[in-house]
């Protein structure tokens, strides 16, 4: 079973992890509280419900479970795939940009694709280039230490470069940015 397809163990948990249906997180949660106050229900507290309650509360979770389980994995939900071509295109435009020397038109393109993906490592990284080109070395500090904590060992070399040319530039008496 591909890890993709685990996400099918979970009511509600395909639509909002693959495709990012926000839609599909009221499922996951109602799901979770069902199984919660079923699971107290039996096993802490099991002289405070009626015996039929249990087991209805426990036909529910098992029915709940078999066909979102089922349905799901007959037809997986496929990421949009208009969302990543607007992604893509953002970040594009961003980087086309930079290149350019428009670093605020870079940095709007870039606060537009970080609004909908804040986990995007690579918008992040050019918006710490801009920020360090437009001499806003404290911005671009703060963008870089968010992506030393969250950009994983991939990102490391990157990060620690960048870190590095701000403090060339610190260190410089009249903080010329290159």
């Amino acid at each position: 079973m591909g890890t993709r397809k685990m996400t099918c163990l979970w009511p509600g948990l395909p639509r909002l992890w693959v495709c990012g249906d926000l839609g599909a997180l009221p499922v996951a949660m109602t799901f979770t509280v069902l199984l919660n106050v079923t699971i107290v229900a039996t096993f802490l507290w099991p002289w405070q419900l009626p015996l039929i309650l249990m087991i209805l509360l426990w036909a529910a979770v098992i029915t709940i479970w078999t066909s979102s389980f089922w349905s799901t994995w007959r037809r997986f939900p496929e990421p949009p795939k208009e969302h990543a071509t607007i992604y893509e295109d953002l970040f594009l435009r961003a980087q086309t940009e930079y290149l350019r020397g428009e670093h605020f038109a870079a940095e709007s393109a870039l606060g537009r694709l970080l609004k909908r993906r804040p986990q995007d490592v690579e918008a992040r990284l050019l918006l710490a280039s801009v920020y360090r080109r437009t001499a806003r070395l404290d911005q671009a500090r703060k963008q870089l230490r968010r992506l030393a904590r969250t950009g994983g060992a991939k990102w490391a070399l990157e990060v620690s470069r960048e870190l590095q040319l701000l403090d060339e530039i610190e260190a410089r008496p009249n903080k010329e940015v290159a």
